[in-house]
């Protein structure tokens, strides 16, 4: 499973999209593409993730996902920044035991939060902000970057830390699950090999140790 489609399944379940098939994504709505998707022209820089702003029911009928849709987060971590962006605010939500960092764009941030803030599987971070005039309509902008980042690092999106910015429709994500089960089985197994090099204070007879 993709993390696009992990978050599909809460953002689905949140928003009661009852019959959804896929996100319609026309060009410039993907990741590092290089030209805006409502107006054509060039954007700063390669787009950073994608752009979610409306789907196709199993019928092919056409739904928006616009301002007030509800954005959850489907991976448990840490708020590590909460900044402004050109439709509303960018939460950086990091977690570690992934070594990945989820970023949800365009919002009016839930209460709560905020730098610090610890995050839950299916956790609202947000709604969608409406439109500001500039042309782009209310959207869900989703990146997912790998690396390491905390509350004090004033990440932003001019400042991303050294984080690599990976495609969230292409990543592997239960092959990340089964990779930090295994770390976490190993680290288990570490400590019970280490407890083993210490003598029991009680023999196997009852009796204490001598010493």
């Amino acid at each position: 499973m993709t993390y696009l489609e992990a978050l599909t399944r809460m953002l689905a379940a949140a928003n009661h999209m009852h019959g959804f098939s896929s996100w319609v994504l026309p060009e410039g709505a993907g990741f590092n593409a290089v030209l805006n998707w409502w107006n054509g022209r060039e954007r700063p820089r390669p787009h950073e993730g994608m752009d979610l702003f409306c789907w196709r029911d199993v019928d092919g009928g056409r739904k928006d996902f616009g301002a007030g849709s509800l954005a959850v987060c489907p991976l448990a971590g840490t708020v590590v920044s909460v900044c402004p962006d050109f439709l509303g605010a960018s939460v950086f939500i990091a977690s570690p035991d992934f070594g990945l960092i989820q970023i949800f764009g365009h919002l009016r941030p839930a209460e709560g939060i905020r730098p610090g803030a610890k995050i839950g599987e299916g956790t609202l971070v947000g709604t969608v902000a409406p439109a500001t005039g500039n042309g782009a309509r209310p959207h869900l902008h989703v990146s997912l970057a790998t690396g390491t980042a905390h509350a004090d690092d004033g990440i932003d999106w001019d400042n991303l830390q050294g984080l690599t910015l990976v495609n969230p429709g292409g990543w592997d994500l239960a092959g990340m699950r089964r990779s930090v089960e295994k770390r976490r089985a190993q680290c288990f197994l570490n400590r019970m090999t280490a407890d083993s090099a210490f003598p029991d204070t009680i023999s196997h007879t009852g009796e204490k140790l001598p010493g």
